[in-house]
């Protein structure tokens, strides 16, 4: 979609909550160069473009941001003497000590994440420094496609008395004289060009702090992995939501093969936006189970350190231990696991060693209730915890419902068999006990609900 090709409002509304998403995020996906005037350097944009920025690099796009920074008499004019050693100071205290001041942890990569793309010159950083008081620019946003120019007066993360921002665009020759005009403003910022002030790049001792620093990983890439590669589906996103609005603990009542895989993983890239440092924790019924949860895994994040155990003793000879019991490094790593191997008490012992959040997923959840498996254990608390069960909740026994409710609270998501088969069961308790099928029964009980869910589709 060219910028060009869709009608934009005169002014955007800063009381809405939503004007970011909906009006200048599918702009930003499609420029090609951004341009911004701003008072401060700020991470918050990153977080809020989500996705959007990934595909805007993913498409060669170019930043140019120019923070604009007012001095004391006494410290401008160090700047205009060139004293690199009390230019470096200045930057420090006014913009970089703010700037990483009172982060939260959940935040920190986009800082990271920042300075990767100063360091790569994605984003090429300018500092203009003039006295205070002796002029005020306001802070703009360009963006640019080809010959055509939006720009928005105003900044959607500036502190303002006005609560909009005016929109000007280049295929208007009444707005096209505007942006001209704060073009030329800002061309002369950027190029040193104004007698008011001194425009610089930052000192080599910052860049090398900055290259010191970065770090490539951004969580979105995995949002955007999602929508493209894995086709995510708005009825997941909606489950997701659900779900992320009860504390991220929910049961999913859907039948084998109805994609638990790809939604389980689906929920882990967003949970971790807000919970860097968690350990994805999925407990399956069976060996041939774990082993397509395994592939399935390596496929979508070859990157990521895999835990797979199919013994107890597995699992005391790795060094899951070790890996767990400190703050992890990565921002989620996955461990896999029988519901035998999960019930064992050493393997209880080392969960509870760890100092990570924890991200349960319980794949045919209905094992989850037999006294074999309550009595040993004990999960985190503050954990995300999902319950996947092909066997209808009203379906259960009074005491295994209340145990489910307990744990993972309320039904979120549901693909009824009842509705596919087109009857009812009643005084019928489906419980298919897939720890015990030998493969040959698995695989004819996985063709069956592949059968349900191809007539579910049909209706």
């Amino acid at each position: 979609m060219s910028i060009k090709s869709v009608k934009l409002p005169i002014f955007v509304s800063l009381t809405k909550p939503d004007s970011y998403d909906r009006i200048f995020l599918p702009f930003f996906r499609n420029a090609q160069i951004y341009e911004q005037r701003t008072f401060s350097l700020d991470y918050r944009w990153i977080i809020d473009s989500k996705d959007t920025l990934v595909q805007f690099l993913n498409s060669g796009g170019k930043i140019r941001l120019l923070v604009d920074l007012e001095l004391s008499e006494t410290d401008y004019a160090l700047v205009t003497e060139n004293d690199e050693l009390a230019i470096e100071t200045i930057l420090r205290k006014e913009i970089f000590e703010p700037f990483k001041r009172n982060v939260p942890y959940h935040e920190q990569w986009a800082i990271r994440y920042l300075y990767h793309l100063l360091d790569q010159d994605i984003i090429d950083l300018r500092i203009e420094m003039h006295p205070k008081g002796s002029f005020t620019h306001d802070p703009v946003i360009f963006l640019t496609e080809n010959k055509d120019t939006i720009l928005f007066h105003g900044g959607f993360f500036e502190s303002s008395r006005l609560n909009y921002l005016d929109v000007f665009v280049s295929w208007d020759q009444r707005d096209l004289l505007r942006i001209n005009a704060y073009r030329q403003i800002f061309e002369n910022e950027w190029k040193n060009k104004d007698p008011r002030s001194r425009t610089i790049t930052l000192p080599k001792s910052l860049k090398a702090e900055i290259k010191s620093e970065k770090e490539a990983y951004n969580p979105y890439f995995y949002l955007l992995e999602n929508k493209q590669k894995y086709r995510m589906k708005p009825a997941q996103q909606d489950a997701i939501d659900h779900l992320a609005a009860n504390g991220w603990k929910g049961l999913f009542c859907l039948p084998i093969e109805a994609n638990q895989m790809s939604l389980s993983m689906f929920m882990c890239d967003q949970f971790i936006l807000t919970e860097p440092r968690t350990v994805t924790l999925i407990v399956v019924p069976n060996y041939h189970a774990l082993r397509e949860w395994e592939g399935f895994i390596q496929s979508k994040y070859p990157d990521k350190p895999l835990y797979s155990f199919q013994t107890a003793e597995e699992a005391r000879n790795s060094n899951l231990s070790d890996k767990i019991r400190v703050k992890l490094k990565e921002d989620f790593i996955v461990t896999i696991t029988t519901y035998q191997v999960f019930a064992d008490a050493n393997f209880q012992t080392l969960l509870r060693r760890s100092k990570n959040t924890f991200f349960y997923i319980f794949d045919e959840c209905f094992l989850f209730g037999s006294q074999a498996i309550l009595k040993p254990i004990k999960l985190a608390d503050n954990s995300a915890r999902i319950g996947f069960t092909s066997t209808p909740i009203s379906w259960l026994p009074i005491a295994k419902k209340e145990i489910f409710m307990s744990t993972f609270g309320p039904q979120i998501w549901e693909i009824p068999l009842t509705d596919v088969l087109g009857q009812t069961l009643d005084n019928y308790h489906y419980q298919v006990h897939l720890s015990e099928l030998i493969i040959s029964e698995y695989s004819q009980y996985k063709q069956l609900t592949q059968l349900i869910q191809t007539t579910k589709s049909e209706d």
